[in-house]
């Protein structure tokens, strides 16, 4: 997947709070599942296909973090040794 597409900003309440660029495909997904409103099985596959170290696994990793605080009233996961 390219860089091209949607330029992400820092604006409270947006998907993606890095300044970077990611495909549209990418994002529109990812704001979908921001706003509750599902993603289908194409849209899942697509973010199944994300190469690990990619600009695009990274938004998903912080839309996925946002929402679960959101969700959870701040609170994370914990790991304990």
């Amino acid at each position: 997947m390219g860089t091209e597409g949607c330029k992400r900003s820092k604006e409270i309440g947006s998907v993606v709070s890095m300044s970077w660029t990611i495909p549209h495909k990418i994002a529109d997904i990812l704001n979908k599942g921001s706003d509750n409103a599902g993603i289908d099985r194409e849209g899942a596959l697509n973010l199944m296909r994300l190469e690990l170290h990619a600009r695009e696994t990274y938004a998903l990793m912080e839309t996925a973090n946002r929402l679960s605080r959101e969700q959870f009233n701040g609170k994370g996961e914990n790991h304990f040794i």
